[in-house]
């Protein structure tokens, strides 16, 4: 059988083999090409002889073959990989932590990255192969590229149509929540909006987003059409009749709308309690503008409006609103309860407020004449709460007597917020927090009391700056936030002591002033999206707002102050706020026949308020003169601008001054803008005090020899007491100093001529030590520098702890607050200078208090180490690369339900020096999960890129685009924090982001503004500060220089080595 089969197969290949010679003979023949049929004969017999050899059997030996060839080198590739990219006593810990934390699968695996050595920066393309950093292509100079306006995009200076007005809301909500192991969350409601004309109109316009309008009705119950304004979140119905000016109408809306998946508009908190059982709370957050994703409304605050809510939810949860509620009670066989609150008052949509919440206490108490306080926090802690709830209604009763306009509302809430991405909230009546600001037990909180107190006083505040007079749009809001940043301190001394030294306490916030320095927007600014908007609730905003009625309060005095403002308040209460409405109620309060009344407050304003920046004012002594002369202070001398806002060049300033031989004479003199001031003094030998008091928004520049004239003679015996002065001249000293004005010897020699010269000198060294040891960081005077801090800071507090208990000179909180950070940075800085010593200390701790946990035991209770402490041993301990600490870490945290020591566990774990664990963490923070506290995300995110800065950031860059799309309302400080830049390569490398991702551009244009001037700052001041900072060690401190580690030849360099 086989062998006739093969001869059969072998005629059959000789018969085609004579057909084909036949053919080919035929064409030969006809066409004469002879060699032609030969080539073509030869081609034949080559793929004869190929499919005798590829037979199937051998296409499959031979495929074999090659499999295993290359698993053997992918093995031997792999084997390398794993082999030099992971520790050996961690050899599992990839696995182990996904047994934790889960596998994310959002985002290009975080740790694959952590493996691989990072793909070195693309060549830079033509348009910056020769630039340099200070050289920028006109492509990034942002001069305002167009943003796409959709989603967080809208442009907010596109304003409702002004053709009606809301006078009234009811709101109906069904808001379902788990119960019982279910998983329903689902929103759903009922709409009346009632509204008066205002323009002869068939149109209503309004606001929703992500929101589905199942049915809508006009006052006659006609079925209306929703339809689709010019914008995303704009929504329109037309009416039949025209609505004439005058009257009152109102139409009808069904929706549905959605949990929000970020912590804006109504969202969800997930917690823990001890026991294990999971809770869940459904809380808003409206501001700026996102009530309108909750239910539709006319969104914006210029609408002030009435409100009614009925809310229905599972009967397990309790509602509380803006009111008190009504009635409570069971609907639909006691599935739901519906619960009515009373109506509330004229408001924007921005302050309204809901909590739903299934595991909360309350707590409650009265003032004096008669509103209820009461405190709403989680049943476990609902006992830390008292000092915050006492502190409320002492607050309360400040303001009420300081306006004399009484709180309008019957009860405000105080409610501690497990996921909260701001530190507070002032809607009307309930004000929401985060948790760790109003719990303070002792056992886990290391708030301080002036802390949380700072934080009540801020938005209780704002119920009347805010609330009882709103922006009439967000170009105001600096009209909220700035007095309430004023307030926050300033009611706090008023009523805990230290109001002499309150503009002590603003002066000593240098970050403020440096922040102004760059290029940023005004005060009153019109922003081109809801993402720069969010962004700009800044220090700009909050502390430059503050820090100017602060200015205005030291050139009126407090009594024409709070008497303008009592009168502004009363003026326009359940109105507007404008600036220039401030301005009238100045010049209407104070008397004809004042100077001050000589001052136009309107131009002041503008001046100040409407252009960025801010001045510095240089002062020269020649005999008995002293000329003073502002120009605008730069931090960065080249920024890139943004062309809306065109850079102040002139201010009138208001200038306050002490003469050393009259000191107890404050003299005021008005500056005008442009114009040189000339101060005579009687002596030649006297020097002038500037912004002695504190008052002044500017920096102060003595001039050449003169800075150390002022500085000898603040510290002489016969002005001790000038302690204003004193903050204020090593204050503007920092800035000067990082600008490159004045030299590092001339800074270090005026901090230590001053250290005991005013109890919060060590405050501001500490502030301005942040910014020199960025500059400082991987250089050769890193660690030196640190033990001069160290030296300084311990030497200078050494007094401090004798007399904890202050006079009235200064708030005594504050001083303790102050002090206890100043001693956790002595400790640090003391591990960073004695890694042996430090970590021995930390490892017995860690062994000793943290060892003996269970895993299923809070820390808070377990480890009995100081709360101060607790972290650093976390810390330390990590760092040591022991399995038995990480994973008995990994677990305190997984079954940890107390934010504050959760977040200690979280920064301990950050410490570790394992990539793998590192990749798994950024994954863990950059992923929405159930595993971290969605509000704690960022801050972890900024613990990591401040401890594993290039880690961090190139995992970034592999995953920005998912990550701005997981964290859209904290997306720019995810970018910032991320891609600020200290080299030259790290700036070129977000240069090439910008070229390969428009669309990043194009909606972050003003986040990557600040992230390229700043980093730009960085590099500046390397090469402007950093040599003298390095001379100045070595001149003086050459003994102790610690060489870098990356250049032992500079060890030789500086002469000695430790």
């Amino acid at each position: 059988m086989p062998s006739s089969s093969h001869s059969r197969r072998s005629r059959s290949t000789r018969d085609d083999d004579q057909s084909s010679q036949s053919y080919a003979d035929e064409a030969s023949t006809e066409s004469g090409d002879v060699e032609s049929v030969k080539k073509d004969q030869k081609s034949n017999d080559y793929y004869q002889r190929l499919r005798e050899v590829l037979t199937p059997k051998n296409v499959f030996l031979y495929l074999g073959l090659t499999s295993v060839i290359i698993m053997v080198i992918l093995g031997i590739f792999t084997a390398a990989i794993v082999y030099l990219s992971q520790s050996i006593e961690f050899d599992d810990l990839e696995l182990d932590c996904e047994s934790v934390f889960g596998k994310s699968d959002h985002h290009i695996a975080a740790e694959k990255y952590a493996k691989k050595a990072y793909k070195e920066l693309n060549e830079t393309k033509a348009l910056l192969s020769n630039k340099s950093p200070y050289d920028i292509p006109s492509l990034l100079t942002f001069k305002h590229p167009d943003l796409v306006l959709s989603g967080d995009d809208v442009g907010v200076d596109q304003y409702l149509p002004k053709n009606i007005y809301p006078y009234h809301y009811d709101v109906k909500l069904r808001v379902q929540l788990p119960v019982n192991g279910n998983n329903d969350f689902k929103i759903s409601g009922h709409v009346r909006i009632e509204f008066n004309v205002t323009k002869n109109t068939k149109r209503v316009y309004f606001n929703a987003r992500d929101i589905n309008i199942e049915n809508a009705e006009d006052w006659r119950h006609r079925k209306l059409h929703v339809a689709k304004g010019d914008h995303s979140e704009v929504r329109y119905v037309e009416v039949p009749d025209l609505m004439e000016v005058g009257k009152k109408y109102h139409i009808e809306l069904d929706f549905v709308s959605q949990f929000y998946k970020g912590m804006e508009g109504l969202y969800l908190s997930r917690y823990l309690d001890t026991s294990g059982r999971v809770h869940y709370t459904a809380s808003t957050q409206f501001e700026s503008m996102n009530a309108r994703r909750l239910f539709p409304c006319l969104d914006e605050p210029y609408y002030r409006s009435s409100f009614t809510f009925v809310v229905e939810h599972p009967p397990s949860y309790d509602a509380f609103s803006n009111m008190p509620n009504v009635s409570r009670t069971l609907i639909e066989g006691g599935q739901f309860t519906q619960t009515t609150f009373a109506p509330l008052p004229n408001s924007p949509t921005y302050i309204l407020a809901l909590l739903i919440a299934d595991d909360y206490a309350v707590r409650s108490t009265k003032t004096k004449d008669g509103t209820e306080i009461r405190m709403l926090a989680r049943n476990e802690f609902i006992d830390d709460t008292k000092p915050a709830l006492d502190f409320g209604v002492k607050v309360l009763e400040w303001f009420n007597e300081k306006f004399q306009i009484p709180y309008p509302l019957p009860k405000i809430d105080i409610a501690g917020i497990y996921s909260f991405e701001a530190g507070a909230m002032e809607n009307y009546g309930l004000t929401t927090y985060r948790e760790n600001i109003i719990f303070t037990g002792s056992k886990y909180s290391d708030v301080s009391e002036h802390d949380y107190k700072r934080v009540i006083a801020h938005e209780f505040a704002h119920q009347w700056f805010g609330n009882l007079v709103t922006p009439e749009d967000w170009s105001q809001i600096f009209m909220n936030e700035g007095f309430a940043n004023f307030f926050e301190s300033y009611a706090v001394f008023a009523i805990d002591g230290g109001l002499e030294t309150y503009s002590m306490s603003r002066a000593i916030h240098i970050p403020v002033f440096l922040n102004d320095a760059k290029q940023v927007h005004p005060n009153d600014f019109v922003s081109d999206s809801n993402l720069e908007l969010r962004y700009y609730f800044d220090g700009v905003t909050y502390s430059r707002g503050g820090a100017v009625f602060n200015m205005i309060r030291g050139i009126v005095g407090d009594d024409i102050f709070f008497a303008a403002l009592r009168s502004y308040l009363s003026a326009n209460k359940n109105g507007h706020a404008h600036w220039r409405k401030l301005a009238h109620a100045l010049q209407k309060v104070i008397p004809k026949n004042n100077e001050l009344s000589k001052i136009d407050f309107e131009a002041f304003f503008k001046a100040w308020l409407t252009v960025p920046g801010f001045p510095v004012v240089n002062v020269k002594k020649e005999g008995k003169k002293f000329t003073l002369k502002a120009s605008l202070f730069l931090k960065l001398s080249d920024p890139i601008m943004d062309r809306r806002w065109p850079l102040g060049q002139t201010w009138p300033i208001p200038i306050w001054y002490r003469v050393s031989s009259d000191i107890l004479n404050l003299k005021f003199v008005m500056m005008e803008p442009g114009k040189e001031l000339v101060i005579d003094v009687p002596g030649k030998d006297d020097v002038i005090f500037v912004n002695s008091e504190n008052h002044g928004y500017y920096i102060v520049n003595y001039e050449g020899q003169l800075f150390e004239k002022v500085r000898d003679a603040l510290a002489t015996e016969g002005t001790h007491f000038l302690s204003d002065a004193v903050i204020r001249f090593q204050v503007d000293a920092c800035p000067l100093l990082l600008t490159g004005v004045i030299t590092s010897k001339t800074y270090f020699d005026s901090l230590n001529t001053h250290k005991n010269g005013a109890k919060l000198i060590p405050t501001v060294a500490r502030m301005c030590g942040y910014f020199i040891e960025g500059i400082v960081k991987d250089t050769e005077v890193s660690s030196i520098h640190a033990k001069h801090m160290h030296d300084f800071l311990e030497d200078a507090i050494k007094s401090k702890m004798e007399y904890r208990i202050s006079d009235i000179e200064i708030n005594a909180d504050m001083e303790e607050a102050e002090l206890s950070k100043i001693d956790r940075l002595v400790e640090k800085l003391s591990c960073k200078l004695d890694q042996t010593k430090c970590t021995a200390k930390e490892n017995y701790n860690f062994e000793k208090y943290v060892m003996d946990c269970r895993p299923t035991d809070q820390t808070a209770d377990c480890v009995k180490l100081n709360v101060t402490e607790r972290e650093q041993t976390y810390c330390q301990g990590i760092k040591t690369n022991n399995r038995k600490y990480y994973e008995q870490l990994v677990q305190l945290f997984t079954n940890s339900r107390n934010t504050f020591e959760a977040n200690r566990l979280m920064n301990g774990l950050i410490c570790s020096k394992e990539s793998q664990l590192l990749a798994k963490l950024f994954t863990l923070f950059t992923t929405p999960n159930d595993h971290v506290n969605k509000a704690e995300s960022l801050n972890y995110f900024e613990t990591l890129s401040f401890e594993h800065p290039e880690l961090t950031r190139k995992l970034f860059l592999h995953n920005v685009n998912q990550i701005v799309n997981d964290f859209p309302s904290s997306a720019a400080a995810f970018l910032y924090t991320a891609l600020i830049s200290n080299t030259e390569k790290d700036y070129l490398e977000v240069v090439q982001l910008l070229h390969d991702n428009r669309t990043l551009l194009n909606r972050f244009a003003h986040v990557f503004r600040d992230i390229l001037n700043d980093s730009r700052t960085a590099l500046e001041a390397q090469k402007k500060v950093l040599p003298g900072i390095i001379q100045y060690f070595k001149e003086y401190h050459t003994s102790q220089v610690v060489p870098n580690a990356k250049d032992p030849s500079l060890c030789e360099n500086f002469g000695s080595c430790i």
